[in-house]
């Protein structure tokens, strides 16, 4: 029983090792690809980010502060004290 034993003990090493180096192959296979992925979603996230910022300025300039501190700088005259008080303009009390 013992000479079998020892007959498969390189067999055994052997094998082990050949796997090890096949799950490690796996992982840097896994690496590579979560790499490619992060890469495509920075790209995505990247595009995004640069359509919001032109939707953002495209449309700026139709968005009027009604009151509040913005409101003091764009009002009528009529309106600016109560622009300064944070209470509504004249044409917007209800």
């Amino acid at each position: 029983m013992e000479t079998t034993e020892l007959l498969l003990q390189p067999v055994v090493q052997y094998g082990f090792l050949g796997f090890s180096v096949v799950l490690l192959g796996v992982v840097i296979w896994l690496i590579k690809r979560l790499l490619a992925v992060l890469d495509a979603n920075n790209r995505i996230i990247a595009a995004n980010t640069e359509a919001i910022n032109d939707l953002t300025r495209m449309t700026g300039d139709l968005h009027t502060p009604r009151w509040g501190p913005q409101a003091c700088l764009t009002s009528s005259a009529g309106d600016s004290a109560a622009s300064v008080t944070g209470s509504a303009p004249s044409w917007d009390r209800r």
